[in-house]
């Protein structure tokens, strides 16, 4: 995941559905006793990073990159089952040069890359992107625009059980998350707690890294000495 600074000032995200399962970091809850995260007050945000809530079973330190990026991946694969254009002009295209093995891996996923979003078109042996996904149009450059369409058009690991589409989607969520050292206002981390306790896989972000960390009331009294 990227750690950078954060794009854009809005959380707000729609209705979510399915994607992936994860791991949860927490003491004694993991998503296979619970797919369900607990209701959670938010308390307050640790270098701009880390939200701080507490639930019925004690303190959780939840990473708002990671949970921001969950909640814009399951809202994505919605809107492509759905057939919801997620695509968005941009008010100036960008355009690049490639060299000719990139502009080659760009033609041969130009359909799948239009079905996520894109809008491109090859000129030469330059790329001119018109659409992107509209969850990154506040951030996108030239250089990152350049810098997604290698990963996403990079050789298939034989190992990921994804689709193209999940697998690709995930990546343009971590680009367009939120990133660490970001302020949050109290409202905004509450409307993400919210929208993360929506998805179907609240405890992991796309790439199965742990959205939550969980100090059980126990664990804190043996801290503290209280037993």
């Amino acid at each position: 995941m990227d750690e950078g600074s954060g794009p854009n000032r809005s959380i707000v995200v729609a209705p979510l559905v399915g994607a992936r399962g994860g791991v949860d970091a927490a003491e004694g809850i993991t998503p296979q006793q619970s797919r369900r995260i607990p209701p959670l007050r938010v308390l307050g945000q640790l270098l701009q990073s880390y939200i701080v809530a507490e639930g019925p079973e004690g303190l959780y330190l939840v990473d708002q990159h990671a949970a921001h990026e969950r909640i814009l991946l399951e809202r994505m694969l919605a809107a492509l089952r759905a057939k919801t254009p997620i695509s968005q002009l941009l008010l100036t295209p960008l355009r690049f040069e490639l060299a000719p093995a990139e502009l080659e891996a760009i033609e041969e996923h130009l359909q799948q890359l239009e079905q996520i979003g894109f809008n491109l078109e090859i000129q030469d042996s330059s790329l001119v992107a018109r659409a992107v996904p509209n969850v990154l149009v506040k951030q996108m450059t030239a250089r990152s625009l350049h810098d997604l369409l290698a990963d996403l058009t990079a050789p298939e690991n034989p190992g990921h059980s994804e689709t193209w589409e999940e697998h690709a989607l995930a990546n343009v969520a971590c680009k367009a998350a939120i990133k660490g050292n970001y302020f949050l206002t109290v409202n905004e981390m509450r409307e993400m707690i919210e929208q993360l306790e929506q998805t179907s896989a609240p405890y992991s972000c796309c790439h199965g890294r742990p959205t939550m960390v969980h100090f059980s009331l126990s664990a804190l009294e043996r801290e503290f000495g209280r037993r």
